[in-house]
């Protein structure tokens, strides 16, 4: 009877408990939400470093979480292209341009 105890409680020692994984809850939905970002972000970029975007996918997913996605953001997103930052900016900026020649034009009257 002691080793089947003894077995008993050793298997049973090795399993987390329901309060310990739900205290992991948070970190599996940020993994999952760093593996999301990180697959939109590479459909939607226009260039990627290094690998192709499908090996890059490959990556994100498959190797071991959070592993995959940050070697992505690291080694494989291209920084120096912006896909709709610099569009707006460039907006913005030319109607600020065109209301300070307003401006001018009408001091200059």
């Amino acid at each position: 009877m002691p080793a089947f105890a003894a077995a008993t409680i050793a298997l049973g020692s090795g399993m987390p408990s329901g309060r310990v994984l739900f205290a992991l809850i948070p970190l599996f939905v940020l993994l999952a939400g760093l593996i999301v970002y990180c697959l939109v972000d590479l459909i939607r970029a226009r260039s990627v470093r290094y690998l192709p975007k499908p090996v890059w996918a490959l990556i994100i997913v498959l190797v071991s979480a959070p592993f995959g996605a940050l070697a992505y953001l690291v080694f494989g997103k291209d920084r120096h292209v912006h896909d709709f930052a610099g569009h707006a900016g460039d907006e913005e900026g030319s109607a600020g341009d065109e209301e300070s020649s307003a401006g001018d034009l009408a001091a200059r009257r």
